[in-house]
């Protein structure tokens, strides 16, 4: 069925989203989440599945829901995926002496370093295979889901697993231009089998296939193309679950990750055109997340908590604060900034602690009035669309247009785009736009960049060697795959 005939009027859809959000999130999944979340957190090597889980469709939902709750944890985008990122990616002034040095300088070797990338990975299989088990059942010959369930449940479990994938492939992983040699594992079974690791291109297959598997199920199945179809919380919960247009900017992000525009902007340019009736251009100013163009993002009440206090807030002591070097009006920020009128300038703020001028982020602290931006953590965004799409078009003109659509909504002013520049002009918009969220590492290393900004200074670059980019593997599957070796 074709997309843009099947599109709903998004303002109801998106009013009640604003309305309903707050108790589908609060009331409904707490239910479904506290049966399950010792299934979410327990090893591979311990991780049994009742079978009477599967007995019934609010079982399946559960697990599902287990997934999501368990990616907000912080060894994955609860903080060490989203804002810690940020330090691979050279955005905070980090010390010798930071809480955060090691990491910060590419020191993965030290145990500091290792303890925020190590449980990436553990959880991340651990995620994964949770995502296998929901997905094998669903194939089950008395699977008790209707055919709409089935293929809704099974593409947000496969969306999952492809996500989880990408990303630890972007950190663990080979720079794109080295993808011929071995990446990492792509588990597809929740057996506890070892699983061999795969070279860049086999795994980046295997999560285009994944994705593409998940979009087509949801074309038929996704609550906010058939709103009659579905309860009002299913509606109201779609962006913060793989829905069909996130499924799409996934897909675009992971085309584009290996090289190929043409597919990267025709599944971006799907999501700009079709999928903004459903995400429109955020009106909350209080709202430092816009979080109405949020396509895929979790829902966390302990996000301020979590993230803001424990590393950004001002009354933290200097070893522990991230912060950029400079000024409100100078340094880092006014070569960020180049419009100090965009609506995502606010995310930064003065305080004086001690007489000291402190300057930090807040745009994952409590504000008032800004509703569901208070409690998400974006994942993909409608923003990185129009980044993608500008980096994929075939002309300088259609660049602009993309860039400063973006900048225009961020009540920036117009720019000149040309080949010359354009790559300038998307890593400011990329650092404006999805500080915080774990892209900028990501978008450096896609693009192999060897000149980093000298985060300690207010102004100059530092050489960024291209092994830097390549995160070790943790110690514990280095032993395991060398004793299954002997």
């Amino acid at each position: 069925m074709n997309i843009e005939m099947i599109i709903m009027n998004t303002n109801q859809i998106y009013n009640k989203l604003v309305a309903g959000l707050f108790c589908c999130f609060l009331f409904i999944v707490p239910c479904f989440l506290s049966s399950c979340e010792s299934w979410v957190d327990v090893t591979p090597d311990d991780r049994i599945v009742e079978t009477t889980v599967f007995e019934r469709q609010q079982g399946y939902q559960k697990l599902l829901n287990g997934l999501y709750s368990g990616m907000t944890s912080s060894s994955l985008y609860g903080k060490n995926l989203s804002v810690l990122n940020d330090l691979l990616a050279k955005v905070y002034n980090i010390g010798s002496s930071h809480y955060y040095s090691s990491i910060a300088h590419y020191q993965y070797g030290d145990t500091d370093a290792k303890s925020l990338t190590d449980p990436v990975w553990e959880k991340g299989y651990s995620l994964i295979a949770n995502a296998n088990t929901i997905i094998e059942h669903t194939n089950d010959a008395d699977c008790p889901l209707s055919d709409r369930q089935k293929s809704r449940i099974k593409a947000e479990a496969l969306a999952v697993r492809a996500y989880l994938h990408l990303d630890l492939l972007r950190l663990f992983g080979p720079i794109p231009s080295e993808f011929n040699k071995q990446a990492i594992p792509y588990q597809t079974s929740s057996k506890l089998d070892v699983m061999p690791f795969e070279s860049g291109t086999q795994v980046m297959n295997k999560i285009k296939a994944d994705l593409n598997e998940a979009a087509s199920l949801l074309q038929n199945s996704e609550p906010l193309l058939f709103p009659d179809m579905y309860d009002a919380d299913d509606i109201d919960s779609r962006p913060f679950r793989m829905n069909y247009f996130a499924v799409k900017a996934i897909l675009a992000r992971a085309y584009l990750y290996e090289g190929d525009k043409t597919n990267a902007f025709r599944e971006a340019t799907e999501v700009i055109n079709a999928g903004e009736k459903f995400f429109p251009a955020s009106s909350n100013r209080n709202d430092r997340l816009f979080s109405s163009e949020i396509l895929f993002g979790l829902y966390d009440m302990q996000r301020a908590a979590n993230i803001h206090n424990a590393v950004f807030s001002p009354t933290l002591n200097t070893y522990k604060l991230l912060t950029v070097s400079g000024t409100l009006g100078s340094g880092r920020l006014a070569e960020w900034y180049d419009d100090l009128n965009d609506y995502r300038y606010r995310v930064w703020a003065l305080d004086v602690v001690d007489g000291v001028d402190i300057v930090y982020l807040q745009k994952f602290n409590t504000a008032l009035d800004a509703g569901i931006g208070n409690f998400a953590i974006p994942l993909v965004r409608m923003g990185e669309m129009y980044l993608i799409a500008a980096e994929c078009a075939a002309g300088g003109a259609d660049a602009g247009r993309y860039i400063n659509t973006l900048r225009n909504r961020r009540n920036c002013f117009s720019v000149e785009v040309g080949s010359d520049n354009l790559r300038d002009c998307l890593t400011l918009e990329y650092r404006k736009e999805l500080l915080g969220e774990g892209q900028l590492f990501f978008y450096f290393k896609r693009c192999e960049m060897q000149q980093l900004p000298y985060a300690e200074q207010a102004s100059g670059s530092a050489t960024m060697n291209l092994g830097s980019y390549v995160v070790p593997l943790p110690d514990s599957e280095r032993s395991m795959r060398a004793e299954l070796s002997e």
